[in-house]
């Protein structure tokens, strides 16, 4: 009981805490990390608007987006293999994550594409 006190209610290995504090420590990482993230949403954003969705946030690590069918879009993606977060209390907007490799960029582009509203 003291070493869960101790720990807390999530701990984190040694590992993760090593690459935490290098990455913390790395500012020129840090700055092309965050020009990667910002590209990545970018990119993602491009092929979101292009298919007629509303941009409401775009965000470092996630994209969120607005639409009137936006549990048919969900159900859409889902089938295809994305998955994405709709909000509870905006049932509207819905959130999607980042897609870091090309491949599956290309292929989120191609399966939005061929979404009919």
């Amino acid at each position: 009981a003291k070493l869960a006190d101790d720990i807390g209610p999530w701990p984190i290995s040694q590992p993760a805490i090593d690459i935490a504090l290098t990455a913390l420590s790395d500012h020129e990482w840090q700055i092309s990390h965050s020009k990667r993230l910002y590209e990545l949403s970018s990119k993602l954003v491009e092929i979101l608007a292009s298919a007629g969705f509303t941009i409401v946030a775009q965000q470092p690590l996630f994209v969120t987006i607005q639409d009137e069918s936006i549990y048919e879009f969900h159900d859409h993606l889902a089938r295809h293999g994305f998955w994405t977060r709709i909000y509870q209390n905006h049932p509207s907007m819905m959130r999607l994550g980042l897609i870091s490799q090309q491949t599956d960029l290309s292929r989120f582009a191609s399966i939005v594409s061929r979404w009919q509203k």
